[in-house]
């Protein structure tokens, strides 16, 4: 047995293998320490191999799923091994077994393992000169998407936007994708181009890859391949239902960077309650929580799509209906998963039954959205035939109050060669009458017959009575207090009873196959009418949010514009016990770019913010926080907040902000929306502030992006008088018996100082520190005032230099007055 175990495990080195032994899965050697740490389960031991005994851990059958679930949720790979062969009593060899399954984290399919609320997705990477390929693979949607890209920060957004659990990559590419998680490492030649060439042909049914619009993508044809023989190699056997690839195409949507999907987006985590998507989740239904999150991250330039959406949002919100929905909508199945399981012939009765009593609330949804006239966009059909051809044929075990037909899947009735066999095999009625007969042969009520799987049926015999065990009785099982025996008529009649329960599972596995065959007709039906409960489940979810007075958008594509009118951050906001202080915005292609400044805390870096999640929220269909909304066309939305390093690549804070500046500076364009917070604090005064001058000179000069900038350098807020394009606001502040008061008011015009020692002495930096550095501020405003007078500007120092008669000037006299000139210069640097 070990001599097959070790067999089988060679061929699966790099996974969990779960063995299985009769009523358990085993574990051994590694597989067995590290399955016992993961699973919490005891590691023992059992045999011995070069002389050292053999670590063994395992999990009972019966209860496996709840095992395999902890390693799904931790994406741990395993595979399983089945016994496939009968048992032979006789034979010395052991039954025959193979791995069946591989499950991994972007693969897996099964009810039982996935989570609700996460994709389980797949993707591939494939780096090929100096371009990406990226294939993207949702089984539950059996479709896969691509596209190129030229560096890795566009790699890593959509990674961030599609959340994948496993990430594919070539053994010899492990260096490029280093710093990406969820790795799985395959051989080279699963990325062989000219091999996957001619398996994509063979796949798709074609004689070249110009219909699949990928002829002459040789590394798009690496990437899917790798993913078709990913999904052969884990024994997927829906993989010919992959029937479509597509590009990922994003132009009409805005494309969003990993900084703003990062901090105002998703989060940094799963538990960061300040996101967006947190924010707005409020949704009834699995799949409507995974549509919510693709629309937070893809927010969609159709003018109509979204006048589509809005209108439905408005009506939940006049008609006061969204309780109503929401509680129609709680408890409804994940139509998206069980149709794709459907499809794939793999679902389970139990999924059918959890598919009818969702469906039975369709009739009142189709009411209720046919009364608010929203039927065309939200196509929800009742489908009344399908629920009841399930109710009809599949057994309701769950509601059942009879516990012998716990096991059935198919209803009596439906088929009379299967409720014959079960007829046959009932034994309630002979168990009854042969334990009655018995009980008066021997003359003792206390005999009984039972039954259980290990032993069959037994009559149990208690040894503290005083029987005469009849001569036809055969010793079956010596209990510490009773005996068990079997008869040649009990034998017989289990030997039946077997044998027509075998012969009726058979046929109810037959008769299932069969019907779901049947269902095959609904599978479009569904996935329809999952896309429209998603749909419905996000709107009703942003109807709930926006019910607070928020304000229909505006949209143009004649000009780029960002009008908001008393708008405010919608998180913040919730979270204040007071009133939010609401603020304009206006950007245009006239005056492209607004410098900010003001005191830390102010509320700079929130007004930003609010800004563009008000344009997000207004792309994705919602009402928007504010009491007027008027937005031109948005391609892209980048973030600059916030300091992050890389320590592990050596990265310090400001490397890391020169990246993703350098990231916004080369791919913004004259519709982008551009928010920065505090570039070139990270470095020396005069390298920060001429850094932070050229970036805010380009972006409103030669990129002409829509811009908020935040600084405390002051000299920054002298580019207004330079360039029209640009604009000086602050947020107010003021100080009041050295107590400072934020104001949160954005004003026109420029800060006149930042309130930084203030701000010190509120975060409990000592009184002592705090005297110090005012004495410090006040030398240096005093050199800057001197050196701001005429006499040492730097006219006054031209004007010098222009009047010196070198020909009159004896070389000391020469010698002196370049000295002097030298003391002033150095004079103006601080």
């Amino acid at each position: 047995m070990i001599a097959q175990y070790r067999k089988i495990k060679a061929e699966h080195s790099e996974y969990l293998l779960f063995y299985r032994m009769g009523d358990f899965y085993e574990l051994f050697f590694e597989d067995a320490i590290l399955g016992a740490d993961l699973l919490s389960i005891t590691l023992t031991k059992r045999g011995s191999a070069n002389g050292l005994p053999i670590p063994m851990a395992g999990i009972p059958h019966h209860s496996s799923k709840s095992y395999f679930q902890k390693l799904v949720d931790k994406n741990i790979t395993f595979a399983i091994c089945e016994q496939i062969g009968t048992v032979n009593k006789h034979a010395k060899t052991p039954i025959e077994r193979e791995v069946t399954k591989i499950i991994t984290p972007g693969t897996v399919l099964d009810e039982d393992f996935m989570q609700d609320t996460k994709t389980h997705a797949l993707i591939s990477l494939f780096l090929s000169g100096k371009t990406f390929g990226i294939g993207y693979l949702n089984l539950s949607q059996n479709k896969i998407e691509f596209t190129e890209c030229t560096n890795i920060e566009d790699i890593k957004r959509l990674i961030t936007l599609y959340d994948p659990s496993e990430i594919l990559i070539a053994e010899k590419q492990k260096e490029h994708f280093k710093s990406l998680h969820n790795l799985t490492i395959r051989p080279d030649w699963d990325f062989y181009q000219q091999a996957n060439y001619k398996k994509l042909c063979e796949h798709f049914n074609v004689s070249n890859l110009n219909a699949l619009s990928i002829e002459n993508k040789p590394v798009i044809v690496s990437v899917i391949g790798s993913i078709l023989k990913y999904i052969s190699f884990t024994k997927q056997d829906n993989i010919h239902k992959i029937n479509n690839i597509s590009e990922i195409v994003d132009h009409n949507e805005i494309k969003l960077d990993q900084a703003t999907l990062n901090h105002m987006i998703f989060g940094t985590n799963k538990n960061d309650t300040s996101s967006l998507y947190h924010f707005l989740n409020h949704t009834k239904t699995p799949m409507g929580e995974r549509l919510l999150r693709t629309w937070c991250g893809k927010p969609t330039l159709n003018h109509n799509e979204l006048y589509d959406r809005q209108k439905i949002i408005q009506q939940l919100i006049k008609n006061n209906s969204v309780l109503s929905f929401q509680n129609l909508l709680k408890g409804c199945h994940d139509l998206e998963r069980c149709s794709a399981r459907l499809q794939k012939k793999s679902i389970k009765p139990n999924e059918l039954l959890k598919l009818s009593n969702s469906l039975k609330k369709l009739p009142e949804l189709h009411q209720s959205l046919s009364s608010m006239h929203s039927l065309e966009y939200l196509r929800i059909i009742p489908l009344n035939e399908l629920v009841d051809i399930i109710d009809k044929t599949i057994f309701n075990y769950l509601e059942s109050e009879n516990t012998d037909q716990k096991h059935y899947i198919i209803n009596d009735g439906i088929n009379d060669e299967l409720d014959k066999f079960r007829q046959l095999s009932a034994h309630s009625t002979f168990i009854a009458t042969f334990e009655k007969q018995e009980q008066a042969r021997i003359n003792n009520f206390k005999i009984k017959v039972g039954y259980n799987k290990l032993q069959g049926y037994f009559i149990e015999i208690p040894k503290s009575q005083n029987v005469v065990v009849p001569e036809n009785y055969i010793r079956r099982q010596t209990l510490k207090s009773a005996e068990r025996y079997i008869t040649a008529e009990l034998e017989a009649f289990e030997k039946t009873i077997i044998t027509n329960q075998t012969k009726a599972k058979a046929l109810e596995q037959k008769l299932y196959e069969h019907f779901i065959d049947s269902l095959q007709c609904y599978v479009t039906n569904l996935i329809q009418l999952s896309d429209a409960i998603s749909k419905l489940d996000v709107l009703q979810s942003m109807a709930y949010c926006a019910k607070d007075h928020w304000v229909q958008p505006e949209f143009c594509d004649s000009s780029s514009i960002i009008d908001i009118r008393k708008g405010f951050h919608p998180i913040v906001a919730k979270s204040l016990d007071q009133g939010f202080i609401a603020n304009d915005t206006y950007l245009d292609s006239e005056q492209c770019l607004s410098i900010i400044t003001g005191p830390n805390m102010g509320g700079k870096s929130t007004y930003m913010r609010q800004t563009a999640l008000i344009v997000v929220l207004a792309y994705m269909g919602s009402m928007v926080p504010a009491k007027h909304c008027r937005l031109g066309k948005v391609d892209q939305i980048f973030t600059r907040i916030g300091a992050n390093d890389d320590i592990t690549k050596g990265q310090s804070t400001f490397m890391v902000e020169m990246q993703e500046t350098a990231f916004i500076m080369r791919n913004a364009t004259n519709q982008s929306l551009i928010i920065m917070d505090e570039i070139g604090r990270g470095t020396s005064t005069f390298d920060g502030l001429s850094i932070a001058y050229a970036c805010a000179s380009q972006i409103a000069n030669k990129i002409k992006s829509l811009c908020l900038f935040a600084t405390h350098y002051f000299e920054l807020t002298q580019l207004d008088s330079q360039y029209p394009s640009i604009s000086n606001w602050h947020v107010s502040a003021k100080e009041d018996q050295d107590e400072l008061i934020f104001l949160h008011k954005v004003l026109k015009g420029a800060a006149n100082k930042s309130y930084g020692i203030a701000v010190a002495q509120l975060a409990g930096i000592p009184a002592d520190t705090i005297l110090s550095a005012k004495e410090k501020l006040h030398q240096l405003e005093m050199k800057k005032s001197q050196l701001s007078t005429p006499s040492l500007s730097t006219n006054f120092i031209i004007s010098e230099i222009q009047s010196i008669d070198i020909n009159n000037l004896s070389p000391k006299e020469a010698w002196d007055y370049l000295s002097k000139l030298k003391e002033l210069i150095d004079e103006t640097v601080i």
